[in-house]
């Protein structure tokens, strides 16, 4: 299991890369709903708030505004905000472990190719403040969109190599 979080880490990383190279690391501008975003509190069972037909979902975790406070922002396609969690540490390992419940169940389903990353924990410049009633600084939902937009382009990337190996093998 760690190798193929290194693989998938470097292979971000490449990813990245060239993405920056082929012009399309800038996803477009957040939208007012990311903008607007409030977190909610996580609780065993909050993954139901986030639709199984997500084809590429990214998770990016960034610091709060209070020690061990995170926030698990749900991302679809690198551009749609699907919601956003209010997360202690010791949340992440429950969250990790809903998550590969749905996407790695072990009767695994013919053709499903959808994928979920986590990137974390992701801090910019100071904590952000307390997502009032203004949200997220732009910025700050900036850099978390971001991330997601280019995490995205490695999953399309890897879902289209791996059509091309299944393809080889036909």
């Amino acid at each position: 299991m760690k190798i193929r979080s290194v693989l998938l880490l470097l292979s971000l990383a490449l990813a990245g890369c060239a993405a920056h190279a082929q012009g399309v690391s800038e996803g477009s501008k957040p939208t007012r709903e990311a903008l607007e975003a409030r977190p909610i509190p996580w609780k065993t069972g909050s993954l139901q708030l986030v639709p199984e037909t997500i084809g590429h979902l990214q998770v990016v975790i960034t610091d709060g505004f209070r020690r061990g406070q995170n926030f698990a922002w749900f991302i679809a396609g690198g551009r749609d905000v699907v919601v956003v969690f209010a997360i202690s540490n010791g949340d992440v390992d429950e969250l990790n472990s809903e998550l590969s419940e749905r996407y790695f169940s072990e009767s695994g389903l013919p053709g499903d190719r959808r994928s979920y990353v986590i990137l974390g924990a992701i801090k910019g410049p100071g904590n952000p403040p307390d997502p009032g009633p203004g949200g997220f600084p732009e910025l700050y939902v900036v850099m978390v969109m971001r991330a997601a937009f280019e995490a995205n382009i490695m999953q399309v990337h890897v879902d289209e190599a791996q059509v091309g190996a299944v393809e080889k093998t036909q």
